[in-house]
């Protein structure tokens, strides 16, 4: 065994790094045939989760056609800590939804609810003390081509990201949906 060293930025000399850096994958998860889909394990010391989706879709109709919950320890949150905004544009105009308190993540506008619609993405989580700040990006490029959905929101709990659930409201999911697990491990 080698002595492994910390490396000092100038810019942050009380910080001392003895870690790769960056993104690191957690998995691929194909969620198809499922009504619910939940991954676990995501290391305690990550500050930054991204969840990423290709062909997410639903074999169901309803609004929204699926939702996020985020949890730490051996569970998911569905108490109301989730502070949220959506909304999409494309050339027939614009629209969105939000929520003060709920009990999940919205993360594309439910009034969007076809199934015909399958979307590619991504949502960002960082972590703070005040719990984790989310952003994300979705288009849906099968049946309504070129819109654009925007996510962003608040999950109010100081505590790990450790368990990540999608929801499809009606029905499950198709298509191939798959789920890509990132992290960046850290200290907050």
């Amino acid at each position: 065994g080698g002595i492994i060293m910390g490396l000092n930025f100038s810019a942050h000399p009380n910080t001392t790094q003895s870690r790769p850096a960056g993104l690191i994958l957690h998995g691929t998860f194909n969620m198809d045939g499922n009504s619910s889909y939940t991954v676990s394990n995501v290391p305690t010391d990550a500050v930054l989760v991204r969840i990423s989706f290709k062909n997410l879709s639903v074999s169901s109709s309803g609004g929204p056609r699926y939702y996020l919950n985020l949890g730490s320890t051996s569970g998911v949150d569905t108490n109301n800590n989730y502070r949220w905004g959506n909304g999409y544009y494309d050339n027939g105009g614009q629209s969105g939804n939000g929520s003060s308190a709920h009990s999940n993540f919205r993360i594309v506008n439910s009034s969007h609810t076809n199934a015909n619609h399958r979307e590619c993405g991504y949502i960002d989580f960082a972590k703070s003390s005040q719990g984790w700040v989310g952003h994300g990006q979705f288009t849906d490029y099968h049946y309504s081509q070129g819109i654009n959905y925007h996510f962003s929101g608040v999950w109010m709990a100081n505590a790990a990201i450790q368990n990540i659930r999608m929801v499809a409201t009606n029905g499950t999911f198709n298509n191939s949906s798959i789920m890509i697990i990132h992290y960046q491990p850290g200290e907050v």
